[in-house]
């Protein structure tokens, strides 16, 4: 679930200003964009404890694939800036919520001695193999369908999060 939520940033990270670039924003807005979307994470990230414990770790992670549909499905219109700044606060969500859902399930549920291989096996699948594969399909859709390729990022979140929400009817700490 938390590994195909990542993944599903393949499109963004890979040809997000090059599409922001197209639609006529400058280099400075690409930019400022870019920490916006930095800010949100680590924003969330100074709060993660509570956030957390407030809300549970695999809640986080379906609530960080949810907000990937549709923030995927919102960047496949190629919408203005206005609405491009709200998209970019969204990955403190996307990206920051999956990720602190996934270390606390890692810390919850794997025992201590091998919680350092549960995260390397996670970071190999989500950054990794999942990522690989999703770029490598991004590349592809882009360059026939160009901002319609995160509607196939949209699709990639849709799955992680019907993972995540059976996880948490399976999870119960």
């Amino acid at each position: 679930a938390a590994g195909l939520a990542q993944a599903a940033h393949a499109t963004f990270f890979t040809f997000g200003t090059l599409l922001w670039q197209k639609q006529g924003l400058s280099a400075a807005w690409c930019g400022a964009l870019w920490a916006i979307g930095v800010f949100a994470e680590v924003l969330l990230f100074s709060f993660s404890g509570r956030v957390a414990d407030r809300f549970g770790a695999a809640q986080l992670i379906a609530i960080g694939a949810a907000a990937s549909i549709v923030r995927w499905l919102v960047l496949a219109t190629e919408p203005a800036l206005d609405v491009l700044v709200p998209l970019q606060l969204l990955h403190g969500i996307t990206y920051g919520a999956t990720h602190i859902g996934a270390m606390h399930f890692i810390h919850d549920a794997i025992p201590r001695d091998k919680s350092g291989s549960a995260q390397a096996l996670y970071a190999t699948v989500s950054a990794g193999v999942a990522m690989g594969f999703t770029t490598l399909m991004a590349g592809y859709v882009y360059a026939s369908s160009g901002a319609l390729s995160y509607v196939a990022m949209a699709a990639i979140a849709t799955v992680s999060f019907a993972a995540a929400l059976r996880l948490v009817q399976m999870w119960n700490g």
